[in-house]
């Protein structure tokens, strides 16, 4: 089975895996979209040894980690009020 194959089902697992991460559908996609053409580049990091989901996710995660140095946190608490309104309806 082709790399290709192998990691064509996990495909959308990984665009809303990375869409959390990001907080946004266009920054989660481009994260993805980088992981394919790096896979692309050099198939040599994607480990036969893996089954594909965790071979795929360990390129995902190499590379969001080696360019996402300053993560932004998103306050917990920034829409409280609103929350408690829910919460008290």
């Amino acid at each position: 089975m082709s790399i290709a194959q192998e990691i064509s089902k996990h495909l959308p697992y990984l665009r809303r895996f990375s869409r959390a991460l990001c907080g946004t559908q266009v920054g989660g996609d481009a994260y993805v979209m980088a992981t394919l053409e790096a896979l692309v580049a050099d198939s040599s990091g994607f480990r036969k040894d893996l089954p594909g989901r965790n071979a795929l996710y360990k390129i995902f995660l190499t590379h969001w980690s080696s360019t996402n140095n300053s993560v932004r946190p998103i306050p917990i608490y920034a829409d409280r009020p609103a929350a408690e309104r829910n919460l008290e309806a």
